[in-house]
């Protein structure tokens, strides 16, 4: 294994994304297969101090882009796993941040107006998670994204999901399976289905 420049890396990712996200690791290793493993990764949101998700370590596909003084490294695909979502207090119905999803896993793909996530899984208490999402980078008449606002409208419907939970008291494991959009007026479409083992009314 070899280390990578993790402040370098850091940079160079965060300088393509949108204003108010930030994604950082501790640390990057180079594989003896050529991959490249990302270690202790937080995601923070402006104005929100607490980093919104982390996660142990992904595993990434990269691409060296030449160009300027130092050229930029672009990430083609990130395989995730071990994450961990909080809904911050002031979206929280506790008001207290709030540990909403663990043991995140998903693959994550990057285009130049949308992120692509599959092959998502994650836990809620006994509710577990499958699905995937589209994300789109751009608003309207080719606007950058306002990151804050998507994460505002995001959170909402979180905190409204988590209040209205109680609908699948009495069901086994209950497994999700989702399909999220993202539109272009900041809302959020989202498709869903229910499945469980067995019902206990």
């Amino acid at each position: 294994y070899l280390p990578l420049p993790a402040k370098w890396l850091n940079r160079s990712i965060n300088e393509q994304l949108p204003p108010g996200i930030e994604i950082n690791a501790g640390n990057y290793i180079l594989a003896l297969d050529g991959s490249v493993r990302a270690e202790n990764i937080e995601l923070r949101l402006q104005d929100i101090s607490q980093a919104v998700f982390t996660a142990d370590y992904a595993h990434l596909e990269l691409s060296i882009q030449t160009g300027g003084d130092e050229g930029f490294v672009k990430v083609k695909e990130c395989v995730l796993s071990e994450g961990t979502l909080v809904l911050p207090a002031v979206y929280s119905p506790s008001g207290r941040n709030s540990l909403i999803l663990e043991h995140i896993a998903m693959r994550v793909v990057p285009h130049d107006q949308t992120i692509n996530i599959d092959s998502f899984a994650a836990l809620h208490s006994d509710i577990r998670l499958r699905g995937s999402l589209n994300l789109a980078l751009q608003e309207a008449q080719d606007e950058p994204i306002d990151v804050r606002a998507k994460a505002d409208a995001l959170f909402k419907q979180i905190a409204q999901a988590l209040k209205q939970k109680t609908i699948l008291d009495g069901l086994t494991r209950p497994t999700i399976l989702f399909h999220i959009d993202s539109g272009s007026d900041r809302s959020f479409n989202i498709d869903s289905r229910v499945s469980s083992r067995a019902y206990q009314g």
